[in-house]
């Protein structure tokens, strides 16, 4: 094996940094968010087909989520969208609806404008 030619220790100091990244805490936190993110685009897009009109779908969606009409989304409303494409704490936990609006959430202010909302559902796909 060509790994072994670089000698046992060496071999040996490749196996522990690979086992630490591995085990790394910080790094299981952000594949999670990775995957949670994935899965809210994932069933957003299966319910929103992506047509020429996803834009208007999901601006239809969040103003209707927009229940006090501020232009922003919260916490609560936030979970509403995802409730009606079948996310809730029962699928991801409490904890993982609190990381997918974190991670909506871009500037960190508590709230998801549209722009952030529409960037969390298609990616960087879009530019509003």
């Amino acid at each position: 094996c060509m790994l072994w030619s670089v000698g046992p220790k060496r071999m040996e100091a490749f196996e522990a940094k690979i086992k630490s990244e591995i085990n790394d805490p910080a790094k299981q936190e952000a594949k999670k968010q990775r995957r949670l993110l994935a899965d809210m685009r994932h069933s957003l897009q299966k319910t929103l087909v992506n047509t020429p009109t996803l834009a208007s779908d999901l601006w239809k969606l969040y103003r209707t989520a927009d229940a006090d009409a501020s232009g922003r989304i919260d916490f609560e409303e936030f979970c509403e969208i995802l409730a009606g494409v079948g996310i809730g704490p029962k699928q991801v936990g409490d904890k993982g609806l609190h990381l997918l609006f974190e991670t909506a959430d871009a500037d960190g202010n508590g709230t998801v404008d549209f722009s952030e909302f529409l960037k969390a559902v298609v990616g960087n796909i879009v530019s509003v």
